[in-house]
């Protein structure tokens, strides 16, 4: 016989999520559906439950208490807490990889360099730590391009900028520089 799914968590905020709920609430076996994002978006298809997206323990605890029989964690704060091996250790049914196959995908930085190693097509790209490496590069750019930091996503604040000018560029390079010892 069947394993009947019929409470789901999606863990992220986002267009995806909110995708995902709708889709699952159209299949007569999906019950109850929770998306665990900070955003407090009401639907007439999902729940909205306020629980940090990287905060494992409770909400494993939710699952648990709420008698979820699957778990979709979609944002990046959630694969790179490794929700997946933290959930099957205990005994949860959860679908998506695990936080190693992840690593990739999650540090831009690494996928760019792989991508280039492979040979594989990827824009044209650089890697600085010196401004004037940076000023360089951007001389000889097709604008608009895309400046992001080094750093993970998000450690500080406004980290990428698409960059329609040379003035924009320069401005946001000093400030990744020069401001935030980038």
């Amino acid at each position: 016989m069947e394993e009947r799914i019929s409470n789901i968590l999606i863990v992220g905020g986002g267009a995806v999520s909110g995708a995902l709920a709708r889709k699952f609430a159209q299949y007569s076996d999906a019950e109850e559906i929770y998306i665990a994002s900070s955003s407090n978006i009401k639907s007439d298809f999902y729940k909205n439950i306020d629980i940090r997206e990287d905060d494992l323990t409770s909400l494993l605890k939710f699952v648990i208490d709420n008698n979820i029989s699957l778990t979709i964690p979609v944002s990046n704060s959630a694969l790179s807490s490794d929700i997946v091996s933290f959930f099957e250790s205990n005994g949860q049914n959860v679908f998506a990889p695990p936080k190693r196959a992840c690593d990739l995908m999650l540090n831009e930085l690494s996928c760019k360099k792989f991508l280039y190693k492979m040979r594989a097509q990827t824009s044209k790209f650089g890697i600085y730590n010196k401004p004037q490496m940076a000023y360089d590069f951007l001389k000889q750019a097709n604008f608009p391009v895309i400046i992001s930091s080094a750093l993970p996503s998000g450690l500080l604040g406004d980290d990428k900028l698409i960059a329609a000018t040379m003035s924009q560029a320069v401005r946001f390079t000093d400030e990744l520089f020069i401001n935030k010892s980038e």
